[in-house]
Protein backbone atom coordinates (compact mmCIF):
# COMPACT_ATOMS: atom_id res chain seq x y z
CA UNK A 1 0.00 0.00 0.00
CA UNK A 2 1.42 3.64 -1.23
CA UNK A 3 1.11 6.09 1.63
CA UNK A 4 0.99 9.87 1.34
CA UNK A 5 4.43 10.18 3.25
CA UNK A 6 5.60 7.66 0.19
CA UNK A 7 4.26 10.16 -2.42
CA UNK A 8 5.24 12.82 -0.39
CA UNK A 9 8.99 11.57 -0.43
CA UNK A 10 8.99 10.54 -4.05
CA UNK A 11 7.96 13.98 -4.70
CA UNK A 12 10.10 15.87 -2.36
CA UNK A 13 6.77 17.79 -0.53
CA UNK A 14 7.53 19.39 2.65
CA UNK A 15 4.11 20.77 3.89
CA UNK A 16 0.63 19.14 4.54
CA UNK A 17 -1.53 21.39 2.47
CA UNK A 18 -2.26 18.87 -0.13
CA UNK A 19 -2.26 15.91 2.11
CA UNK A 20 -6.20 15.01 0.97
CA UNK A 21 -5.59 15.42 -2.54
CA UNK A 22 -2.28 13.56 -2.65
CA UNK A 23 -4.59 10.51 -0.72
CA UNK A 24 -7.08 10.85 -3.48
CA UNK A 25 -4.73 10.84 -6.15
CA UNK A 26 -3.15 7.37 -5.23
CA UNK A 27 -6.65 5.92 -4.66
CA UNK A 28 -7.57 6.85 -7.90
CA UNK A 29 -3.90 5.33 -9.62
CA UNK A 30 -4.83 2.61 -7.26
CA UNK A 31 -8.36 1.79 -8.90
CA UNK A 32 -6.81 2.23 -12.26
CA UNK A 33 -4.33 0.05 -11.87
CA UNK A 34 -6.29 -2.93 -10.29
CA UNK A 35 -8.94 -1.99 -13.06
CA UNK A 36 -6.35 -2.60 -15.70
CA UNK A 37 -4.73 -5.57 -14.36
CA UNK A 38 -8.08 -7.67 -13.56
CA UNK A 39 -9.74 -10.39 -11.67
CA UNK A 40 -6.47 -10.87 -9.69
CA UNK A 41 -5.77 -7.42 -8.59
CA UNK A 42 -6.28 -8.02 -4.97
CA UNK A 43 -2.52 -9.97 -4.78
CA UNK A 44 -0.95 -6.77 -6.47
CA UNK A 45 -0.26 -5.00 -2.86
CA UNK A 46 2.75 -6.86 -2.13
CA UNK A 47 4.57 -6.05 -5.76
CA UNK A 48 6.89 -3.45 -5.77
CA UNK A 49 6.17 -3.03 -9.16
CA UNK A 50 2.55 -1.97 -8.10
CA UNK A 51 4.25 0.01 -5.75
CA UNK A 52 6.38 1.97 -7.95
CA UNK A 53 3.63 2.06 -10.81
CA UNK A 54 0.98 3.73 -7.98
CA UNK A 55 3.98 6.45 -6.59
CA UNK A 56 4.45 7.62 -10.88
CA UNK A 57 0.92 7.83 -11.66
CA UNK A 58 -0.38 9.68 -8.84
CA UNK A 59 2.49 11.51 -8.74
CA UNK A 60 1.92 12.79 -12.49
CA UNK A 61 -1.65 13.15 -11.57
CA UNK A 62 -0.36 15.69 -8.80
CA UNK A 63 2.26 17.52 -10.87
CA UNK A 64 -0.01 17.63 -14.01
CA UNK A 65 -3.25 18.00 -11.96
CA UNK A 66 -4.14 21.99 -13.91
CA UNK A 67 -3.79 20.53 -17.35
CA UNK A 68 -6.78 18.89 -19.04
CA UNK A 69 -5.47 16.14 -20.94
CA UNK A 70 -2.99 13.79 -19.94
CA UNK A 71 -1.54 10.72 -21.26
CA UNK A 72 -0.25 7.82 -19.41
CA UNK A 73 4.07 7.36 -19.65
CA UNK A 74 4.83 4.20 -21.57
CA UNK A 75 6.68 3.78 -17.99
CA UNK A 76 3.23 3.04 -16.57
CA UNK A 77 1.78 1.15 -19.31
CA UNK A 78 4.74 -1.43 -19.80
CA UNK A 79 4.80 -1.94 -15.50
CA UNK A 80 0.49 -3.07 -16.13
CA UNK A 81 1.35 -4.55 -19.46
CA UNK A 82 3.80 -6.73 -16.76
CA UNK A 83 1.34 -7.48 -13.94
CA UNK A 84 -1.28 -8.16 -16.34
CA UNK A 85 0.86 -10.74 -18.09
CA UNK A 86 1.52 -12.42 -14.50
CA UNK A 87 -1.75 -11.76 -12.39
CA UNK A 88 -4.38 -12.78 -15.44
Amino acid sequence: MVTVEDLKNSLRIDNVEDDKLIQTFINSAESYIKSAVGKQADSLENDDRYKVAVIFLAGMYYQKRAETEVKIPYQIRSIIGQLQAEYQ
